[in-house]
């Protein structure tokens, strides 16, 4: 049963509501100073030191003398304005945050943390260039300030109840990246295998492949289709509404949809345009992937949903018939770009490079039964993902729905405490 105070009185604050007796609702001023951090460049920075520097969305480097006197409380200043964070030693915060330490306040800091969350600094910027927190605003913001003792009560409780959420988080986070890991190990084992443990085996002559089932044809990709680069657009004509053809840019690479393809919501351009600028429209069902710099990198392989162009960071796989997309869509995902690619401080990738690398496809039949085995163990692991993406999502929830209660008063924390203590 929720335990509650015995008595509670109106704070005159809308969103607060009541509090309990004897405590206050005051203008964060009134109680903690935000200090402005200091400039630091990364180049003047000791990465030899020991003292953690940060900036608005935490760590950022180390130095070797601090600013912040530990514990500190961080909260974000510019870019990730209001963003909080804790650092339980002495820390040098750059000037994206402001800090508060022990001489900033007489609460108990970590109580004034978890009060924190309940501020809502987000609707606090006054930038209209990158987002800010701006001081004086966020000064106005009045909060339930409860006597010390409660103050540290409330603090331990929410530091033992989190701490249980943030496990439980912790482990469906882990759960999530062994279901990927698994996945693509399915994947992986399919496509280069097959789904037949008693096949006979020859070998590839292929290190990566390994033995392969007899009756696989070993060969280079282009011998199962076409590659081809995209094409550069001038600036003038991009970003154009209602012509014909859809222009995929490399970004676009991200926001696919479960099934890899890309999200028709792009740029368009007229088919007389890509005549004169000498673009290839590729086919619906091409094979899309990155082809310079970190986004090649990542080894996203996507599909054209139609007809469409795509700019000069990318490389388009038109699939000749007689082989399945999807196999080789998959096939393609064990693909180390990195390995094949031109090393620099740009890594870049050209048609040879890809076209040359050496892989193993079976008969069609087969490519067809693998590529729908593959899709109904990968609705097997989204279901599960999803489960425990949920989970996290409820747990989160839940942890937000504890802070604001202890915070505000509405459950008295210490007779938990106690009987927690007695428990342990």
């Amino acid at each position: 049963m929720t335990r509650r105070y015995p008595a509670y009185r109106d704070s005159g604050v809308e969103w607060l509501g009541e509090v309990p007796e004897g405590w206050e609702a005051p203008e964060l001023k009134r109680f903690a100073a935000f200090v402005y951090g200091d400039a630091l460049a990364a180049e003047i920075r000791d990465d030899d030191g020991e003292i953690p520097v940060y900036g608005s969305n935490g760590p950022v480097g180390t130095h070797s003398v601090p600013n912040g006197v530990g514990p500190v409380i961080l909260v974000g200043r510019k870019g990730s304005y209001g963003a909080l964070n804790w650092c339980d030693t002495d820390c040098f915060a750059i000037d994206t945050v402001y800090y508060i330490d022990k001489r900033h306040t007489a609460c108990d800091l970590r109580w004034l943390f978890w009060a924190l969350h309940l501020a809502r600094f987000e609707g606090s910027s006054q930038d209209t260039g990158v987002p800010g927190l701006s001081r004086s605003v966020a000064y106005l913001t009045r909060l339930p300030l409860p006597p010390l003792p409660e103050q540290t009560a409330i603090a331990a409780f929410l530091d033992q109840e989190t701490a249980k959420i943030d496990g439980l988080v912790a482990e469906q986070r882990r759960l999530i990246d062994l279901l990927r890991e698994k996945r693509q190990a399915v994947i992986s084992h399919a496509v280069t295998k097959g789904l037949n443990p008693t096949a006979p085996l020859k070998p590839s002559g292929i290190d990566w492949l390994g033995d392969v089932p007899e009756g696989w044809e070993v060969g280079a990709l282009k011998r199962f289709g076409d590659f081809a680069a995209g094409a550069g657009f001038p600036h003038e004509d991009q970003g154009l509404e209602g012509e014909e053809l859809p222009f995929f840019k490399v970004n676009a690479i991200g926001k696919a949809l479960r099934d890899d393809r890309l999200i028709a919501e792009v740029d368009t351009i007229s088919t007389a345009t890509a005549e004169r600028l000498r673009a290839q429209i590729f086919p619906e069902g091409t094979i899309v992937f990155a082809k310079i710099g970190a986004a090649m990198l990542l080894g996203r392989i996507r599909v054209l949903p139609c007809p469409a162009c795509i700019d000069n960071n990318m490389m388009g796989f038109i699939v000749r018939n007689g082989n399945s997309l999807d196999f080789l869509r998959h096939l393609m995902t064990l693909v180390r770009f990195d390995y094949v690619s031109n090393p620099g401080t740009v890594p870049s990738l050209n048609e040879g490079q890809i076209a040359n690398i050496v892989v193993a496809v079976p008969p069609l039949g087969e490519q067809i039964k693998i590529a729908n085995f593959i899709e109904d163990q990968s609705i097997r692991f989204d279901t599960l993902t999803a489960t425990a993406e949920s989970a996290i999502a409820l747990l989160q929830e839940r942890r937000a729905a504890l802070i604001s209660a202890a915070v505000t008063g509405k459950i008295d924390v210490r007779p938990l405490l106690a009987e927690g203590s007695q428990a342990a």
